[in-house]
């Protein structure tokens, strides 16, 4: 995404998606990526994370009293945020919080998604 912080509107976008691997270490460290979450939080949107991504979510507040799905390092993470509990494997959906252990849970973390935003998918 090629855009600005300030210039993203919550309300153009029914969703967030953190990604895992690297740039979650980076995004935790901006202040407005980080509240950016949060607001679609607020706003009522889904709001998602693979993997690292979690830190972000952590740091926006919203893990404490969730279930998650969380790989061993985010796991750490995830009990310090104040997760209520925390699933080594798979995806976890939450009311509109939806996290995935790791990329082999791809699949279910898309379900989740598709389930939560009303897409309906046929072959």
């Amino acid at each position: 995404m090629t855009v600005d912080w300030a210039d993203i509107d919550v309300d153009d976008y029914e969703c967030v998606v953190v990604p895992g691997g690297r740039s979650p270490e980076l995004l935790v460290t901006n202040e407005k990526a980080v509240a950016l979450v949060g607001k679609f939080a607020a706003e009522g949107k889904v709001v998602a994370s693979i993997d690292q991504g979690h830190l972000v979510l952590a740091a926006s507040g919203l893990l404490k009293g969730k279930r998650c799905a969380s790989g061993v390092p985010m796991r750490v993470i995830s009990n310090l945020a104040g997760a209520a509990a925390v699933e080594p494997e798979g995806a976890v959906a939450d009311g509109k919080l939806v996290t995935a252990a790791s990329w082999p849970d791809l699949a279910e973390f898309i379900a989740h998604l598709v389930d939560l935003l009303g897409i309906t998918v046929s072959f």
